[in-house]
Formats: C-alpha cells, structure tokens, sequence
C-alpha cells in the first residue's frame, strides 16, 4: 500500500466535505423572496391547478382547510397558501393512478415553472405527488381516506 502526502490526504478530505455541502445546500436553500412576493407568484398557480382538478374530477368535492398565511417552519418562515381538502378520494376518483392525476397538474405546474410531480409514500400509509422548484416551492397531493393539495415556499419575513 502506498502512502498519500499531508498536502494530497487534505486535498481529498476537503472535496469530500465539499460535495458533502453542495448536497446539503441543493436540498436546504435560502429563502429567495418574502411573502408578499411569494404570495402574488404562486396564488394564481394553487387556483389554476385546483380549477383543474375540478374540471377533470367533478365529482370531488374540494374545501378550504385553512387561510393562506405565513407559519414557523424550523428556523424561518414558509408561506402556505390555503390547504384544500377533498373528499371523496382524489385518488380513487382517478382509478388509484397517480400517472392520471400527473397529465392533469403537469401542466399547470409546468406554466408556473414547477418540475413535473413525482409519486411519493408518506408516512402513515399515506401516498401521493410531489413537485418542487427553484425557489422552494413545494407542491403536495397527499391521499389517504381523503386528500390533502398544498402549496408552500419558504419566504425571507423575519417573523412568523
């Protein structure tokens, strides 16, 4: 076995940490806008997307569980705009096929600059879709007896 130079071991032990951090970072971002800027970006994205799923899924009866408004989320501020709740089940509506409810949102999501959703397992045996974007945003389908839409960001207010 060959032994490696102080200056070389270094070298390796930083890029490591380094490629380490970036990851972190990728999934940990800053805040890029405040509220009110959050508020006016992605308001008409959450109403352009349940005005889909009403159209594709009349007979889902949607309610809202909650104001819009800015809550503590670890050590900063998210923005929530106003969790809607449906019942009957979203996904059985869509025969339990998260691919029917995906050609639905995508587009949406798309023009609001979101990726495409992603199928997720959540605890509690719950399931559903996720997307995210560059500033944060998280957009969530979660389904269980009924179903949860939710659309948060984490925003720059100093108080929550």
């Amino acid at each position: 076995m060959t032994r490696m130079s102080r200056p070389l071991a270094s070298a390796l032990l930083l890029t490591a940490a380094l490629v380490v951090l970036s990851g972190c970072a990728a999934s940990d971002q800053a805040p890029t806008m405040d509220s009110t800027a959050a508020s006016e970006r992605y308001e008409p994205v959450m109403a352009e997307l349940m005005a889909a799923l009403d159209e594709a899924y009349p007979e889902v009866v949607w309610s809202d569980q909650g104001d819009a408004g800015v809550q503590a989320d670890g050590d900063g501020c998210v923005l929530v705009l106003g969790t809607q709740r449906a019942e009957p089940s979203l996904w059985k509506a869509a025969g339990e096929d998260w691919n029917a409810v995906a050609q639905v949102v995508d587009p949406v999501l798309e023009g609001g600059e979101l990726e495409p959703v992603t199928k997720q397992a959540f605890e509690g045996g719950w399931t559903g879709v996720t997307s995210r974007d560059d500033n944060g945003a998280d957009f969530e389908i979660s389904d269980k007896s009924y179903t949860l839409v939710t659309l948060s960001v984490p925003v720059t207010d100093s108080s929550c």
